[in-house]
């Protein structure tokens, strides 16, 4: 009985902060970019702690949210090569596949990428094509 009591404490405190987190990106931002994940390939990875960060259930409400403060929710396809692109010249690096290399160079113009913020920054731009061709 506690146990299940406990449980239910930490779902209700997850539900709440991402109610919240939500509603203040959607309050935030008039374009939301995110790339569609396959949770199951990355549960069947990482296990079952990528089901209990709850990212489904996260992205339910952001767009819930984002419909009732007018902003627009944009998912980018999961094949989207996002952390191959160099977000400066557009050279796809195929090398990068390997979740282990963190940070990369451009052969073709130069600059030093880290992978998420490479990745972040490809997204963003992708979403925006999509938003806008809609």
């Amino acid at each position: 009985m506690e146990l299940a009591r406990l449980h239910k404490h930490i779902a209700n405190q997850r539900s709440a902060f991402h109610w919240q987190t939500a509603g203040y990106l959607a309050g935030k931002y008039a374009l939301i970019c995110i790339e569609d994940l396959n949770l199951k390939a990355m549960q069947r990875q990482f296990g079952r702690k990528i089901a209990d960060l709850g990212f489904a259930d996260f992205v339910g409400k952001l767009k819930y949210m984002a419909g009732k403060t007018g902003s627009a929710v944009v998912e980018v396809d999961r094949f989207y090569p996002s952390s191959q692109l160099c977000s400066s010249c557009g050279y796809q690096n195929k090398e990068i596949k390997n979740l282990k290399i963190r940070e990369w160079i451009c052969p073709q113009c130069g600059i030093q990428h880290n992978r998420d913020k490479n990745a972040a920054m490809n997204i963003k731009a992708e979403g925006e094509r999509i938003f806008l061709a809609s």
